[in-house]
């Protein structure tokens, strides 16, 4: 599989995890990004006020480790920000030119 094909799989695996819509694929989509885009949205969700990484892991019924692994994959995505004062992570508001 080419690095092309990965990009676009990547991307209709979370559109479809993120829009709930069944379609066929010429090629099987990866189960990691349908699981990682429930996780996305669990997070999201949680994340309406300001929490640390081992709140939401609580929140979450995931180890700490676990927890920080996912906070970080969506900070590196944009979805969310990891603040220093007050110390946290929330969902970042997207501006009227996103």
């Amino acid at each position: 599989m080419g690095a092309a094909q990965r990009r676009v799989e990547s991307v209709l695996d979370r559109w479809q995890a993120e829009t709930c819509i069944n379609f066929q694929l010429p090629f099987a989509p990866r189960p990691a990004n349908a699981i990682f885009a429930a996780v996305r949205k669990a997070v999201r969700k949680e994340l309406h006020l300001l929490m640390k990484d081992a709140e939401l892991a609580e929140a979450l019924d995931v180890s700490p480790t676990q927890a920080k692994a996912w906070l970080q994959r969506l900070v590196d995505e944009g979805v969310i920000e990891n603040r220093k004062k007050p110390a946290g992570y929330v969902v970042r508001q997207s501006t009227l030119f996103e």
